[in-house]
C-alpha cells in the first residue's frame, strides 16, 4: 500500500468485494475490503469501492461473474 499510496498518486482505485450474505465474501471479511480507502487515505487520484451481493458472488467466483467483469472493464478503458 506504500508504493501505491507514495509514488502512484494519480492513480485510480477500484476496489471490488463480494457478500455472501455473512459479512466476508467466503473468504475476506467484508471490513477489510472496506478498510482499503483508509490505507491509502487521501493520495489517489479518484478511489471507488463495489460492494457485491448474494451468495455468487464469492472470493474466487469474483473474476468469473459477468457482471464484475463489465465493472473492471468499464473502469479499465474510463467508461460509465
Amino acid at each position: 500500500m506504500d508504493n501505491l499510496k507514495n509514488v502512484y498518486p494519480h492513480a485510480d482505485v477500484l476496489v471490488i468485494g463480494g457478500n455472501t450474505g455473512n459479512g466476508l465474501d467466503g473468504r475476506v471479511p467484508n471490513a477489510a475490503t472496506r478498510s482499503v480507502r483508509e490505507m491509502l487515505g487521501d493520495r489517489p487520484a479518484s478511489f471507488r469501492i463495489k460492494m457485491f451481493q448474494d451468495k455468487q458472488y464469492t472470493h474466487s467466483g469474483l473474476h468469473e461473474n459477468k457482471q464484475v467483469f463489465k465493472l473492471i472493464n468499464n473502469f479499465l478503458w474510463k467508461k460509465n
